[in-house]
């Protein structure tokens, strides 16, 4: 056989092989389907319009989840762990016992300080009994303004008075001839020296009355020492019972029981994951488009087809000066405690008084196919999946940056029922 029948054989096997090709791409071109067979399977969905809305303007920055709160728990007194009921890594609800300390000499000290409060208590009462005796013997005394004139031989001179008394009782003109005005001087010094006699006994009874109330005051203030000694002794009692302070998750155990304790010691460590912070830094030049309270769209890599809500929760008085940014801190709620501390996280914080053009959807519309986000575009019976990029969250809707064309129609609700590239829908 020549070389020429040879080729002329080999041009005839490929144009027969170009030919079965193009005839079997016709073939799938016309029989790939646009309306749904009786086998197929059709989705139920809604579907809504991409369309164009100014938005506020956002900032898209990542940080990390840090616990709202954490607390290290010390133990209030020295003694023993008698009982140890959680372990590292337990989730705690606030008031749940976490440990019970022993110490078997606080009841006996207890008893000891009641016993001298109830002595304290019994010296009082004598005393106020006794300051009683003394205003009822003071009272008495002022009874009496002037001594009656069988009780004037204790106030004047034993010798002179008879004498007084004797001109005293005559007529009033024999008084006065027989010198009576010297009488009438020297009964006044006998008045005036027994006002002061009763001045002396009033200043005397002032005295005891001062004494008195010092040494009542002085023993109200052990009595107060005292009771102010059984309450630290309560308190110590009832703390020797230690519960969870809030609601979290115990990050580290101390101790063990049965160990031996000291008084400050700690006992373990309790962090609070709902609200949960996450802390991140801003451009120093975007600080005054930033507010307080302002609410902030949360997502987490780790987490997807969910987006978390926020608030700004703390804005630091000064920029870092290493990295020239603003430190900030937001609150997010983490009902279902799926964010742990340390994970990672992107804020989508709104910037007050600036705004652009977005292309939007539902954020329903949102799917996720080998970690990148999709969405449904509808043509006809068929949903066909395209892979976009998001841009800002806003409302109940999201910015899709690329991958749709404005008056797209694409699935709202249902999309998560979807598997493969092309479903066949029907529109709700």
């Amino acid at each position: 056989m020549s070389m020429y029948q040879n080729f002329q054989g080999l041009s005839t096997v490929v144009l027969f092989l170009v030919l079965a090709l193009g005839t079997n791409s016709c073939e799938n071109s016309s029989s790939q389907k646009t309306i749904p067979g009786p086998n197929d399977k059709i989705y139920t969905v809604e579907t809504a319009s991409v369309f164009e809305e100014e938005i506020p303007d956002i900032l898209l920055v990542k940080g990390r989840f840090q616990p709202s709160l954490e607390t290290e728990v010390k133990s209030p007194l020295t003694g023993k762990i008698q009982e140890l009921n959680v372990q590292m890594g337990q989730n705690v609800v606030g008031g749940e016992n976490i440990l019970r300390i022993q110490n078997e000499r606080l009841p006996y000290v207890l008893e000891r300080q009641r016993a001298e409060l109830r002595e304290a208590e019994a010296e009082l009462e004598y005393l106020s009994r006794s300051g009683n005796f003394y205003e009822d013997e003071y009272l008495n005394n002022r009874e009496v303004e002037y001594p009656e004139e069988s009780e004037r031989d204790n106030y004047a001179d034993e010798d002179a008075y008879p004498e007084e008394e004797e001109a005293y009782d005559e007529n009033e003109e024999s008084f006065n001839m027989q010198g009576g005005s010297d009488l009438r001087d020297r009964l006044r010094e006998i008045i005036q020296r027994r006002d002061q006699e009763n001045t002396d006994n009033e200043r005397s009874e002032a005295e005891k009355e001062e004494i008195q109330e010092s040494r009542q005051g002085l023993q109200q203030a052990k009595i107060d020492r005292i009771q102010s000694e059984i309450n630290l002794t309560e308190k110590q009692i009832e703390n020797s019972t230690l519960n969870a302070p809030f609601n979290g998750f115990i990050s580290k155990v101390e101790v063990a029981q049965g160990q031996n304790i000291e008084e400050g010691q700690v006992l373990y460590k309790i962090i609070k994951l709902d609200p949960i912070e996450l802390t991140l830094e801003i451009p120093q030049e975007k600080a005054a488009l930033i507010k307080s309270q302002t609410t902030v769209k949360i997502t987490v890599p780790l987490i997807q087809k969910k987006i978390y809500e926020g608030y700004i929760s703390f804005i630091s008085p000064r920029v870092n000066p290493d990295t020239q940014s603003l430190p900030l801190k937001i609150s997010v709620n983490n009902y279902d405690q799926k964010i742990k501390a340390e994970m990672e996280g992107e804020a989508q914080i709104i910037l007050s008084d600036s705004k652009h053009l977005a292309r939007l959807v539902p954020q329903s519309a949102i799917i996720y196919h080998e970690n990148k986000a999709h969405v449904y575009t509808i043509n006809g019976q068929i949903a066909m999946r395209r892979p976009v990029k998001l841009g800002s969250a806003y409302r109940e809707w999201i910015e899709i940056t690329e991958g749709v064309n404005l008056d797209d129609r694409v699935v709202s609700q249902g999309a998560d029922q979807l598997r493969d590239k092309e479903e066949f829908i029907k529109v709700r």
